[in-house]
């Protein structure tokens, strides 16, 4: 019984820093961040047919940027929401801008 408390708590612990080893190396941000883009294109832009190509972190701005693509190749970013550690929402997205 005793044993069986020990092994729980090791693997709860284990759990813990393997999650946490994720978040800082930006494993689970670009995740979330792909996720939440991918949905924004898919409500706002569907018509446009862009491929959700990749998701970067940009120390120079201090966010992360998802990029997409058109089918001619072109390559359209957009800029999300929560910094480094939870990228949930786009920030700004360019094909929104008036002219």
């Amino acid at each position: 019984m005793m044993c069986s408390a020990k092994i729980k708590k090791i693997s709860i612990v284990a759990l813990m820093i393997f999650l946490i080893v994720l978040w800082a190396t930006g494993m689970i941000p670009k995740t979330i961040g792909a996720v939440s883009a991918k949905a924004y294109v898919d409500a706002h832009h569907q018509s446009l047919n862009l491929t959700f190509d990749s998701m970067e972190y940009s120390s120079a701005h201090g966010s992360y940027f998802a990029y997409f693509t058109y089918p001619n190749d072109e390559r359209i970013a957009f800029e999300m929401n929560g910094g480094r550690y939870f990228p949930f929402g786009v920030f700004k997205d360019l094909l929104k801008i008036p002219s």
